[in-house]
């Protein structure tokens, strides 16, 4: 991953707080690839859903998450 200049970043799960933990794609800033828990357990397959969606505020939403956990994450190498 390196050679092609990706860079992985780890982060310890349990030491985020529960809104930062969320399952989620985003693509040149215009849409989102998230799972919609529905109100329910995160791994509750009978309410979990995979959802695209192009609304900013979804994105800064999920673009905010991001860059929290980016902030934490340490560099694997």
């Amino acid at each position: 991953m390196q050679q092609q200049n990706i860079h992985v970043l780890l982060c310890d799960l349990e030491a985020l707080e529960d809104r930062l933990i969320e399952d989620f794609s985003l693509y040149d800033d215009e849409h989102v690839v998230y799972v919609s828990r529905e109100g329910g357990a995160w791994l509750d397959e009978d309410r979990t859903r995979a959802r695209i969606s192009d609304s900013m505020e979804r994105i800064r939403h999920f673009r905010g998450v991001f860059n929290t956990i980016k902030q934490r994450a340490k560099v694997f190498a």
